[in-house]
């Protein structure tokens, strides 16, 4: 399966909830419900045993900056076992800089280029972003 970069659609999520499913949906609410500032989550203000039935299909990361606050890694501290299935097992592996035969930037490289233009997204802007890729195989959509 290949998965082009050009299909990959990033924009802030507050302005994209229409595009949510249903899980999405139920996630954001428990997040942000109605709150009409929207402010990245701080680690010590999520509590895992709240979001028990999204976990599967969550990652959390520490960012690794710089002294000019300039985003150099991320490393994965939990990671869902729904996204275990797809990327394997990447918990505290810094996903940007590894690059030995095992890691994310190896195994997945279109999936990893994807990553990083993402977690740079969220890192500038500074506010939850939305995302979706078409996944195509041998040249054609594949709806899933």
């Amino acid at each position: 399966m290949s998965i082009p970069h050009k299909s990959l659609f990033i924009a802030p999520a507050h302005e994209n909830i229409d595009l949510f499913t249903p899980t999405q949906l139920l996630l954001w609410q428990k997040l942000y419900g109605d709150a009409e500032t929207i402010l990245p989550l701080q680690r010590s203000g999520f509590n895992p045993m709240e979001f028990v039935d999204f976990l599967p299909n969550i990652w959390l990361g520490d960012l690794v900056v710089n002294d000019k606050n300039e985003l150099l890694d991320v490393t994965m501290r939990l990671v869902g076992t729904s996204l275990t299935k797809v990327f394997g097992e990447i918990t505290n592996q810094n996903m940007l800089t590894d690059n030995d035969e095992n890691s994310f930037q190896k195994r997945m490289s279109v999936t990893y280029k994807r990553f990083g233009v993402m977690l740079r997204e969220l890192f500038n802007r500074k506010i939850p972003m939305y995302s979706s890729v078409d996944y195509f195989e041998n040249d054609t959509p594949l709806d899933l």
